[in-house]
């Protein structure tokens, strides 16, 4: 239960204090006294967004914080464990603080029993504590998309362990499905992939392709190109080397002169060596010039050959040579034989892949089948429990709207044809909507065409009722929800949320003096004007303050005397309700 909620320079509270006791604690107070602020607070405790404007006036921060007795089983076993491994149950277990703060910069922090914790965790932790129920939450009821959610918590472990058991088989087809999309596409696609590779690798291997042969082949084409200019300076340079009277001839005759001479002076004999040197490199360049010109084919269809090589290199380069090899210095976007050798290596290696994976494509194939199979029957098996409870929830409502003063009314669960194929959603596989049909003869249809807005606030209250009892959330809060609900139906609404509250705690703000009567703790909120400024303040009613409170909703704030008389009735009816309750 909720011991203490502690409310620090939010809005116009400066600071306020709730103490709520266990059974029904009505709020009540003038229009724009600040009710709704109290409950902002909540909202915002509990995870809601917040802005700067919430924060004092003057002020550069705002703190709430709610102090809960946590009772055995009220926190999911699951949470309560991870708690525990957190230590954030350290100390006193049976105690919970949850507090926000929230500053001018725009930054809130959260702390769990004076540990941070995320705003995650906060929204986990206070939605096992307390539920919100506000004036708009009747709106929700026209969203067919809630209302899957609301059999499901009203239905409770049935459906549950159903739904759980569905999201554990749709968790091994999803992983399956994400395992053969990895092994490549379907496999009409992973066919036409193999095709095209492996068309790809025969394509390259077929050119037997050599590192840099297009820069050979392109210096052979500048050598045919010019072969007549070459084989004449060949013959011309052979001849000046070789011939008589040439260079070697020269270099000969000066060699034996030099010998002359060595014998008569050593130093002139140092001379012998660079002529027998130069004597025999030119020889040897002689020797290679004559090999040069006798190598020197002369071929006319060489050159078509070799533009004919460096025309099915092109067309490779151009297909798989623009993108990047890593021993390859290209400029990225420049074409080369490196290029296409590393896109070979890639398309061999995904072709590798996919071959490899087509044994176990049709594995992962045959056994998706299988899992949908038995996801189909999950979702079936889930359907039937939803089904089930709502013939259920459907008998209940009706009851319960019967009391609202909706007598004539027929409720309704209208299940959809179930949706069997993929993509499946973790709800399962049903579509529901709720429907009405306010009066006799007439056909059921949907809320949203036929619920007015107190009809709608008493359909609210009907369901939240129920969800209330099916739940056991310890705390449950109501701001307002019932607006457009008068008279006879009036003390209804109150007689339900004192049922409600009996052995849990719910605190109800309400104009409506069928409500107030029948408190367990009664609190005026309020606002005061102090040195200038406004403060919202709360206060728990005595008595006499109880009965003064509960005129002034009956009369406007006139204090009639008949007002004053007619409370006490309500409020002696509203004792002997409550005895009866507890009896």
């Amino acid at each position: 239960m909720l011991i203490h909620l502690h409310v620090q320079d939010f809005a116009l509270i400066e600071s306020l204090d709730l103490q709520p006791e266990t059974g029904l604690s009505i709020i009540t107070g003038e229009t724009g006294a600040g009710k709704s602020i109290l409950v902002d607070a909540i909202l915002a405790l509990l995870g809601g967004r917040m802005s700067r404007d919430q924060i004092r006036s003057g002020q550069q921060s705002c703190r709430i914080e709610a102090l809960f007795q946590l009772q055995p089983g009220v926190l999911d076993l699951q949470l309560a464990e991870q708690l525990e491994l957190e230590d954030l149950l350290a100390g006193n277990p049976q105690e919970l603080l949850l507090v926000r703060e929230y500053n001018q910069n725009g930054r809130s922090v959260f702390r769990l029993n004076d540990r941070i914790i995320t705003s995650a965790t906060a929204r986990i932790v206070s939605s096992a504590l307390l539920d919100i129920h506000g004036q708009h939450d009747n709106q929700l009821i026209f969203d067919a998309g809630t209302h899957l959610d609301l059999l499901d918590r009203f239905a409770g472990k049935p459906v549950a362990a159903a739904r759980l058991h569905w999201q554990d088989v749709l968790a091994e087809y999803n992983r399956c499905s994400a395992e053969l999309a990895e092994l490549g596409l379907d496999p009409a696609a992973r066919a036409r992939a193999i095709d095209m590779l492996q068309y790809q690798v025969n394509e390259i291997d077929a050119a037997q392709i050599k590192p840099d042969e297009d820069e050979q082949l392109q210096e052979q084409r500048r050598v045919r190109q010019n072969q007549e200019r070459i084989v004449q300076a060949l013959s011309e340079g052979a001849d000046l080397l070789s011939a008589d009277n040439g260079a070697v001839y020269s270099l000969a005759e000066a060699l034996s002169r030099v010998d002359y001479i060595a014998r008569y002076s050593e130093r002139l004999a140092k001379l012998r060596q660079p002529l027998t040197e130069a004597l025999e490199l030119t020889r040897t360049t002689a020797s290679e010039l004559t090999d040069a010109l006798q190598r020197i084919e002369l071929d006319p269809a060489a050159l078509e050959r070799i533009d004919e090589r460096l025309d099915v290199l092109y067309r490779l380069k151009s297909k798989y040579g623009m993108g990047t090899a890593g021993n390859d210095s290209t400029p990225a976007g420049t074409p080369s034989l490196a290029k296409v050798l590393a896109y070979r290596q890639k398309a061999a290696s995904r072709l590798a892949t996919l071959l490899a994976g087509e044994k176990r494509a049709r594995e992962l194939n045959t056994e998706l089948a299988r899992i949908q199979e038995e996801l189909i029957s999950a979702g079936e098996q889930l359907h039937q429990a939803r089904t089930a409870a709502g013939a259920e929830l459907a008998q209940r409502i009706t009851c319960e709207l019967s009391d609202l003063g909706m007598k004539s009314v027929r409720f309704s669960v209208h299940f959809e044809n179930l949706v069997k194929q993929p993509p499946f959603r973790s709800s399962g596989l049903d579509k529901l909507e709720f429907l009405l049909s306010p009066n006799p003869g007439e056909p059921e249809r949907p809320l949203a065409r036929i619920a007015s807005g107190g009809e709608a606030a008493r359909i609210m209250l009907a369901i939240k009722v129920i969800l209330a009892r099916a739940d056991r959330t310890p705390v449950l809060i109501f701001d307002e929800i019932d607006t457009g609900v008068s008279g006879q139906t009036a003390i209804r609404v109150a007689e339900k949320l004192s049922a409600l509250a009996h052995g849990r705690q719910v605190l109800c703000i309400t104009h409506l003096p069928q409500i107030a009567a029948l408190a367990d703790q009664h609190f005026l909120i309020a606002k005061q004007v102090e040195a200038e400024r406004t403060r919202t303040k709360i206060t728990a009613l005595t008595a006499e303050g109880r009965l003064d409170e509960i005129a002034r909703l009956l009369s406007g704030g006139t204090g009639a005397d008949q007002a004053r008389s007619l409370a006490q009735e309500l409020l002696k009816s509203g004792e002997k309700f409550r005895q009866s309750r507890s009896s």
